[in-house]
């Protein structure tokens, strides 16, 4: 039999669940590597493995790095020239031949200065950023209307499930609401809904299958929170509801928007 307890590393303290097993010890760490510096730690391990490398040591030839000139431990019958794999590199890159083909690598991925920063075009965009120009930010703003994921459907186009809602209840589409007090890098002053009531304060939302990924539920958990903020109730119905049971999706949003009409 087969059973799990809760543990706690012997190694890093992390909480764990061991699997108890009739024919074995239980595990006293977390992971492989925690166990190997578990078993390293032991006194008599580190004994034995100190005698075990003092006895190779004497085995090895001592040798100069060709490049930097420290001193390494090596086997006589190893062709090793440098202590480590950055020095052999730097001594190959010198190389003339070596060199022709980093040059033109260089060329072929950008330049010398693919990867730096260009400080002088740093210094003028903080100075003179092309949005204070006349024209550029309307250029900006066409520009970003026609990228590729508004063509999916929401997002600014109308999706079928939306138009035969906002159909049903006489409603007006892609209302912008503006909220106040967003704050901080990202934070957005203004939200479009699908289909909007202006007098009750209430947002219709149709979302389709996009939305049930984690990213999309944090994003539209944050809508709800700005919009409740300013004082508007958000209704979010599937595509699949509105499509086959138009009838109940309506009379539902009617009740809402009456009692709340009632309330105001």
């Amino acid at each position: 039999m087969i059973t799990s307890v809760k543990k706690v590393c012997a190694w890093c303290g992390v909480n764990f669940r061991s699997r108890v097993y009739t024919w074995k010890k239980p595990t006293r760490t977390c992971s492989p590597s925690c166990r190997s510096r578990l078993m390293l730690a032991r006194p008599e391990v580190k004994k034995k493995l100190m005698r075990q490398w003092n006895k190779q040591k004497k085995t090895l030839e001592r040798r100069e790095c060709a490049l930097c000139g420290q001193e390494f431990l090596v086997k006589p019958q190893m062709p090793q020239r440098f202590c480590n794999r950055s020095c052999s590199a730097k001594w190959r890159n010198d190389l003339p031949k070596f060199k022709d083909i980093n040059r033109k690598l260089g060329r072929r991925i950008g330049g010398w200065n693919a990867g730096k920063v260009a400080l002088w075009a740093s210094i003028r965009m903080s100075l003179d950023p092309p949005r204070w120009r006349p024209g550029v930010e309307e250029k900006i703003r066409k520009a970003g209307f026609n990228r590729i994921f508004i063509k999916r459907g929401g997002n600014g186009q109308l999706t079928v499930p939306q138009k035969k809602l906002a159909k049903a209840l006489r409603l007006p589409m892609e209302v912008g609401v503006f909220v106040a007090g967003a704050t901080g890098a990202g934070a957005r002053t203004k939200y479009f809904v699908d289909i909007a009531d202006t007098k009750s304060h209430t947002a219709i939302e149709v979302d389709g299958a996009s939305h049930s990924s984690h990213v999309r539920k944090e994003m539209d958990l944050r809508k709800e929170m700005a919009l409740s903020s300013a004082g508007w109730t958000v209704l979010r119905f599937k595509n699949k509801r509105v499509l086959f049971d138009l009838e109940a999706v309506v009379s539902d949003v009617r009740k809402h928007i009456q009692e709340k009409r009632r309330k105001m």
